[in-house]
């Protein structure tokens, strides 16, 4: 949908309502979030102030609404099925068959499924809980997860509620979004997640973490 411009007419008065020496009018023009004042009535000088911090107060709301996806539009981006087309561990990068994984969001359900191997060891997480979106934010947390590594020929499994202490349901992780256009991004501090039609990546500069997914298509809608 092409971005047109639109002019919106502002009537404000003063105390005594709306006549020729308290009233004023205000054409506002409005274009790709920008805006400009077409017109103030210059009867009013000593409320000039007012009637500036009012527009402003009013562009920004129809700024806003104009800018920020439905919620619809923000569940089709995040919800779905992934599979891990790369995993980037410190200074290693690593793709399959090396690691493979698969993500779902959806339904409320959100479960993870890894695998690494690196050398002769072998290292497995596997992950269920839930998640909950809103149209400012995305959170999810986990009820059982599972890290089984094999190292050295010998396997060890640790049987755990989560991977974090802030992410064991019913503690969920909190993402601030933010709309990128035709992309969402999800914000924890450092921590993000980036959401796309194609797929969706994580990353972690503190653990310097990164994992790219592709979306599976033929689950998508």
């Amino acid at each position: 949908m092409k971005n047109h411009p639109k002019v919106v007419l502002v009537i404000l008065s003063g105390p005594g309502g709306i006549d020729q020496d308290r009233g004023c009018l205000i054409l506002v023009n409005i274009y790709k979030n920008q805006f400009s004042l077409i017109h103030l009535g210059a009867q009013m000088r000593h409320f000039q102030k007012f009637i500036l911090t009012s527009a402003l107060t009013l562009i920004a709301s129809l700024s806003f609404a104009q800018s920020a996806p439905n919620i619809e539009k923000i569940k089709s981006l995040i919800e779905g099925s992934y599979n891990l087309v790369e995993w980037v561990d410190g200074d290693t990068q690593l793709s399959p068959p090396a690691v493979s994984a698969r993500f779902i969001i959806k339904d409320g359900i959100v479960t993870w499924i890894a695998n690494k191997s690196v050398g002769g060891d072998q290292l497995s997480f596997s992950g269920i809980g839930a998640y909950k979106i809103t149209p400012t934010t995305f959170s999810y947390g986990y009820s059982a997860y599972a890290i089984a590594n094999r190292t050295n020929g010998v396997s060890d499994v640790k049987l755990q509620e989560a991977g974090s202490p802030d992410m064991i349901l019913p503690k969920m992780r909190a993402f601030d979004l933010v709309n990128m256009g035709k992309d969402i991004k999800a914000i924890n501090g450092e921590r993000f997640w980036l959401f796309s039609e194609d797929g969706m990546t994580y990353s972690d500069p503190i653990s310097k973490n990164k994992r790219v997914y592709k979306r599976v298509v033929s689950e998508k809608n």
